[in-house]
């Protein structure tokens, strides 16, 4: 079996909005989650826009579609102690 993962791209959309919709999926999901298409492209787009800060990844079975991870990084100066 070969694994990829790669950065997510327009054409990945359907794709992550079905899994990311999946009821098996989303109690593993943080709160910040796109839930409707232009959401996923948007943060496809900022993926490729910023790719230190933000990503969006597909990981790929055998060159299917398998799965997907993201990151964001919080910023300091973004961060408040209450």
């Amino acid at each position: 079996m070969t694994v990829a993962l790669r950065r997510a791209r327009a054409d990945d959309a359907d794709f992550l909005l079905e899994l990311l919709a999946d009821d098996s999926v989303r109690p593993f999901l943080g709160p910040r989650v796109p839930t409707d298409r232009e959401a996923v492209l948007a943060e496809i787009e900022r993926s490729e826009r910023e790719p230190v800060a933000f990503g969006r990844f597909v990981i790929e079975a055998d060159g299917e579609r398998a799965g997907s991870v993201g990151f964001h990084v919080e910023r300091s100066e973004e961060r408040r102690v209450g």
